[in-house]
């Protein structure tokens, strides 16, 4: 979100599209364990920039939607819609690649058992939210 938003202060004549795969785009990560924690009271608080206000400023993001295949000789993107389960091919001048990270699993016994989350994106804070719901762990 950064590169986009920069590129269109550089040329606001630019058409600037993201490909955003997740449900958000622009989050304060840092901030999630204090809503898990109680001390930010709603989700909605961490959202620095929602998709319609990127709009506003002249750049498209496509949420649910990701990039699969560059092919870079035809400059084209070939896109998945992952809601729809259907794909695209997407032309391009230029292409910025920002792939983002994801939380490394522990390689543990049991890493991988139900209840170990990695706290990375705003959908990870939210499944762990709804498994602490379902759970309703006691405090000691």
């Amino acid at each position: 979100m950064s590169a986009a938003a920069k590129a269109k202060r550089e040329d606001p004549e630019l058409e600037v599209v993201v490909l955003e795969q997740g449900a958000h785009t622009s989050y304060a990560a840092c901030g999630m364990p204090y809503w898990l924690a109680g001390d930010v009271s709603e989700v909605q608080k961490l959202i620095a920039r929602t998709p319609q206000q990127m709009a506003t400023d002249g750049v498209r993001v496509d949420l649910h939607h990701q990039a699969v295949r560059i092919n870079a000789d035809t400059q084209t993107v070939i896109v998945r819609d992952l809601s729809a389960e259907r794909e695209f091919s997407m032309s391009y001048d230029q292409l910025v690649i920002a792939t983002g990270a994801r939380a490394a699993r522990l390689r543990i016994a049991g890493g991988d058992l139900d209840g170990v989350f990695g706290l990375r994106s705003l959908e990870s804070g939210l499944a762990l939210q709804r498994f602490l719901r379902s759970i309703r762990p006691r405090q000691p």
